[in-house]
């Protein structure tokens, strides 16, 4: 199964949210590439989108190309810096010399760019300037630049806060009341067992104790009767064990979501189900998410990995988790489909379970991958520092 980065999979989930790949011409972005190809006296200037097998170009000026192939495009570089980009001579850099965009038609010879990167942290394409000689921007052009840049920055923060506002509000009732029921129906079903299961099994148990106590020493024919009175006690035991760990409380509390994760991942990968299921986690033993965010996310995980399993063709399925100061990313890479036909809800209830959170969740398709990402930030609840160090367990017991 191919391997794509987890940031790369959130940074392409951001760009679908703004909805702004193959729309039209817009002024902000007309006005931003004319003035910067006059401000840095250079042919081209361009606006690149960077999506999964290609870069678009929202806005340019003097070039007829509309979008060109992401491997081609130094622009899929330049969204990988934190600064600028600047290739003063393509010919001369190993990465660009035998690119067709240098050797061919417009013929590049010199490019700088900045990454356009929204406050979520993703760059979802660049502003650039490009040029048929060999040259480097002077000082008050790359002031102007960046300038430009951080004022298509704010415009598409701004139509991605709004974007993540009307998905928000669109779905909020429906599914808030979908979230109820499901809690309600997970607490009758609870009690059903407790009551039917548990509490039958146990009271079959009590008899059996009563009757043996009885007698003053266990008979050969009392043997059977301890047999049944084992079974029954094991049967309860595993259905209590079952009830505590159905949402994942017990291994959040004790391992944290990363142990969770991939406790959940080997409780699957055990099942004769011909997938193989692996968990990765870039939280170091001992770290804690808030646990409002760490109980979302097991059970968006956990609700997600059971219907991806059911899916034809998937062999594979790996759970990701990373967190920084900013954002918790949780990603489910498949190699079959994730269509989830039939599992409406479950979708549902995941992406309002991220919403909850004041995140989002996004579907992506490869040839040989299927992904669900879920990007939520650390501080969705308060003001408080989310990401902390707390003992481990065996610590806090010692």
């Amino acid at each position: 199964m191919k391997k794509t980065p987890i940031d790369e999979l959130a940074r392409l989930a951001t760009l679908r949210t703004l909805k702004i790949l193959d729309t039209g011409p817009e002024a902000a972005f007309d006005v931003a590439v004319n003035f910067i190809a006059a401000a840095c006296n250079a042919p081209i200037a361009l606006v690149s989108l960077v999506d999964d097998h290609r870069q678009w170009f929202k806005a340019k000026v003097g070039t007829d190309l509309c979008e060109t192939a992401r491997e081609d495009a130094f622009c899929a570089h330049a969204i990988e810096s934190d600064g600028l980009f600047e290739i003063p001579d393509a010919t001369a850099d190993a990465r660009f010399a035998a690119n067709p965009l240098v050797v061919n038609a417009p013929f590049i010879r010199f490019y700088a760019g900045l990454p356009l990167r929204l406050s979520c942290g993703s760059a979802v394409g660049t502003l650039c300037v490009i040029d048929t000689v060999p040259r480097r921007l002077g000082e008050a052009e790359l002031a102007a630049l960046r300038a430009m840049a951080e004022q298509l920055t704010t415009i598409l923060d701004q139509r991605y806060a709004l974007q993540m506002g009307a998905e928000l509000r669109s779905r909020e009732s429906a599914l808030h009341e979908k979230l109820l029921r499901e809690a309600i129906e997970r607490n009758e079903r609870r009690n059903v067992a407790l009551h039917e299961g548990i509490a039958q099994d146990l009271t079959g148990a009590k008899l059996l104790i009563g009757s043996l106590a009885e007698s003053s020493y266990v008979t050969a024919g009392g043997r059977p009767r301890m047999a049944i009175l084992n079974n029954l006690i094991g049967t309860a035991i595993a259905d209590c064990r079952q009830l505590a760990t159905e949402e994942g409380g017990i291994s959040l509390r004790h391992e944290g979501l990363p142990g969770a994760l991939r406790q959940l991942a080997a409780r699957a990968d055990a099942v004769e189900s011909g997938a193989r299921v692996r968990a990765r986690t870039e939280l170091a033993d001992g770290r804690r998410l808030d646990p409002t965010i760490e109980h979302h996310i097991y059970r968006i995980a956990a609700s997600v990995l059971e219907a991806a399993l059911g899916m034809p063709l998937v062999t594979e399925v790996s759970l990701l988790l990373e967190a920084s100061d900013r954002t918790v990313d949780f990603a489910l890479v498949t190699d079959g489909d994730l269509a989830l036909d039939g599992h409406d809800s479950v979708l549902e209830m995941a992406g309002f379970r991220a919403s909850l959170l004041g995140g989002s969740l996004r579907l992506s398709s490869d040839i040989n991958r299927h992904s669900l990402l879920v990007r939520v930030p650390c501080r969705a609840l308060d003001d408080t520092v989310t990401l902390q160090t707390l003992p481990s367990a065996a610590a806090a017991v010692g």
